[in-house]
């Protein structure tokens, strides 16, 4: 699906703005973090124990939860 029409299609639907962004020329710690976004595809991170985000979501909620009924210790 081209871009202009995922546009069209949302703007349907809610308010979309599009901004301009400068190229990266000149802004502090670029080069870093290019750096590190290019050493980053170079690793395998999908593996068969990847979780979807929904499991994440849950799996977070759950610790928020027990962490929450655990009474406070007081000194």
């Amino acid at each position: 699906v081209p871009i202009l029409q995922i546009f069209i299609n949302l703007s349907r639907l809610r308010l979309v703005l599009l901004h301009w962004i400068p190229s990266h020329v000149a802004v502090l710690g670029n080069d870093i973090a290019d750096t590190l976004a290019k050493e980053g595809t170079k690793e395998n991170l999908i593996s068969p124990n990847s979780l979807t985000f929904m499991e994440l979501a849950s799996k977070k909620k759950k610790e928020d939860l027990a962490s929450w009924l655990v009474p406070p210790k007081h000194h």
